[in-house]
């Protein structure tokens, strides 16, 4: 498994598939969706880290 195979099977599983089973996307439109769901899920994953620890700091009173 090669380092961008996960992209790749992200941006198959998020393509619509036709009637015949056949892919409905490029190989190169596969790959962008990839990309687009792997750095959205980053980007949320970042947010909620930040927005923690925020909450913490406010609950521990940091304006002390």
């Amino acid at each position: 498994m090669e380092k961008l195979d996960l992209i790749q099977i992200l941006g198959n599983a998020t393509c619509v598939r036709t009637m015949f089973d056949a892919q409905a996307c490029t190989l190169a439109e596969s790959w962008n969706f990839g990309a687009l769901v792997l750095v959205g899920a980053l980007v949320s994953i970042a947010l909620l880290l930040v927005r923690e620890r925020s909450r913490q700091r406010r609950e521990n009173n940091y304006f002390w």
